[in-house]
């Protein structure tokens, strides 16, 4: 397993864990876009 096969299966395997305040959702923010920039932080 490799860091790409991680990154690869990220959104299918977490994204029901990101819960966004009703001031994100209203910013127009996803839960996608803050699994990308978490994933983008860790390398």
């Amino acid at each position: 397993v490799v860091p790409e096969d991680l990154y690869a299966l990220a959104e299918d395997v977490l994204l029901h864990r990101i819960r966004l305040k009703y001031e994100a959702l209203a910013e127009g923010v996803s839960g996608v876009s803050v699994l990308k920039e978490i994933l983008s932080e860790a390398g």
